[in-house]
């Protein structure tokens, strides 16, 4: 079956005893949940965009947390199995409280796993002093 939206295959059927990853994705204004498979097929994919909330409202913790709400219920079959939990981007007030609703929800993770991404070339220099 295929997904309009995204333009690809969307798998319904998993292998059991198979690892799945829960990543996390912060950007500027919004956050991204992705349920993958081990091979990288993704299952599922949320945003807080998707719940129908619009502009600033999107990078707030409340938008965040009923976003990981969502995608938890869809996680709960497989709790039974070994769950990756990968949080990407800045830890802020929005990483803390969807960390803590993670961690409240009734689905085993196996491990935890925070990036920060960082700059390439640094800080830009300063500019030369004029004398």
């Amino acid at each position: 079956m295929f997904n309009s939206k995204t333009n690809f295959k969307v798998r319904t059927k998993v292998n059991s005893g198979k690892k799945l990853y829960l990543e996390v994705r912060r950007t500027n204004n919004n956050v991204v949940f992705k349920i993958s498979h081990c091979n990288g097929i993704p299952l599922y994919q949320s945003t807080a965009g998707a719940l129908g909330i619009q502009g600033s409202r999107r990078d707030s913790p409340t938008s965040a947390e009923m976003a990981t709400r969502k995608v938890l219920k869809r996680l709960e079959p497989f709790s039974d199995r070994n769950i990756t939990f990968t949080l990407i981007g800045p830890f802020d007030r929005v990483s803390r409280t969807i960390i803590k609703s993670v961690q409240g929800c009734n689905v085993n993770f196996s491990t935890f796993r925070l990036r920060n991404p960082t700059s390439h070339n640094g800080v830009r220099l300063r500019k030369p002093r004029r004398v």
